[in-house]
C-alpha cells in the first residue's frame, strides 16, 4: 500500500513539474517581444536586429525537437532533463553580460533555445512514460500548459521590466528619464 501511494505522489509531482516546464518553455520564447523595447534602448540597433533574438529562440525551440528527441531516446530522460536545465540557465546567465545583439542571438537564441527544446522533449517523454495518458489527454494537457505559459509570461516579463526600471531610476535618481515621457 505504501509503495502504491509513493508512486501516486511521484506521478503527481511529475505532472505538476511538467506543467510548469511547458509553461516556461512556451511562455518565455514567444513573449520575448516585450524585451524588444529594452533591447532597442540598450543596444541602439534596428527593430529587425532586436527581433532576431526572439526569432532565433523560437525557431531553435521548434527546430531542435527532432535531435533533442533522439538524444532523449539515446541517453535517457533524466540526463537530458538535467542537461536541458543547465543549458537554459547557462544561456540566460551568460546573456546578462551581453554587449551586442549577436551575443544575445547566440546566448539566448541558440543556447537557451536548445535547453528549452530539450526540456520540452524530456518533459513530454517523462510524462508519457510515467503516466498512462492516452493521446487526446496528453495533447490537451500540453496545449493547456503551453497556452497558459504564453498568456501569463507576457505579463510577468512586463512586470519585471517595470520593476527593473523603477529600481534603476530610484537608485540613480534618474526620475522619469528611464521610463520615458
Amino acid at each position: 500500500m505504501a509503495i502504491q501511494h509513493d508512486t501516486s505522489v511521484r506521478k503527481w509531482l511529475v505532472l505538476v513539474a511538467s506543467f510548469f516546464n511547458m509553461f516556461f518553455c512556451a511562455g518565455f520564447p514567444f513573449n520575448m517581444s516585450v524585451l524588444n523595447t529594452e533591447f532597442l534602448r540598450v543596444f541602439e540597433r534596428s527593430k529587425a536586429e532586436t527581433a532576431l533574438v526572439q526569432s532565433v529562440i523560437s525557431g531553435t525551440l521548434l527546430i531542435a525537437g527532432y535531435p533533442c528527441g533522439q538524444s532523449v531516446n539515446r541517453f535517457g530522460v533524466r540526463k537530458m532533463g538535467i542537461l536541458s536545465g543547465l543549458l537554459a540557465s547557462v544561456g540566460l546567465s551568460v546573456s546578462f553580460f551581453a554587449t551586442s545583439i549577436p551575443y544575445l542571438v547566440i546566448t539566448v537564441g541558440i543556447i537557451t533555445g536548445l535547453g528549452l527544446s530539450l526540456a520540452f522533449v524530456a518533459s513530454t517523454t517523462a510524462t508519457g512514460w510515467l503516466l498512462d495518458l492516452t493521446g487526446t489527454y496528453t495533447v490537451a494537457y500540453y496545449s493547456a500548459a503551453a497556452s497558459h505559459g504564453v498568456a501569463v509570461c507576457l505579463f510577468c516579463l512586463a512586470a519585471l521590466i517595470r520593476k527593473h526600471n523603477q529600481l534603476t531610476s530610484d537608485k540613480y535618481h534618474l526620475g522619469d528619464s528611464v521610463d520615458g515621457p
